[in-house]
């Protein structure tokens, strides 16, 4: 699971100690993932050395304190051989056409125009 724009709001980097609040909605999909057995891997760029890690752990718990305390709460920087999917803002799926992934990726440069700019 990302954590900024996916779980977390982000309106521009703060500091290491700040993370936004839950995006709408964000409780109810964990509580659901939760109650349907997964266990919940937190990604993120911002998790850089231990204590950023300490960070996004303490701001998952906060908020999140339905997640069990019988699960750790993992926080990676690191594409993990477990992860089974990866929820993401920024992801693309591939499911073996390129075409289509071709199709999803255009459509994402679309919706966010920076990218137009760096494409060129």
């Amino acid at each position: 699971m990302d954590l900024d724009k996916t779980i977390a709001r982000y309106d521009g980097w703060v500091s290491r100690d700040h993370i936004g609040e839950p995006l709408p909605g964000a409780r109810e999909f964990l509580q659901t993932l939760v109650d349907q057995g997964w266990y919940i891997i937190i990604f993120s760029a911002r998790a850089e050395e231990a204590q950023d890690c300490e960070v996004i752990k303490k701001w998952v718990r906060d908020w999140f304190p339905f997640i069990p305390e019988s699960q750790q709460v993992e926080v990676t920087n690191v594409k993990l051989r477990e992860f089974e999917c990866f929820v993401d803002d920024r992801a693309i799926p591939f499911y073996g056409d390129y075409h289509e992934a071709l199709v999803y990726l255009n459509q994402y440069i679309l919706d966010h125009p920076k990218l137009q700019e760096v494409i060129k």
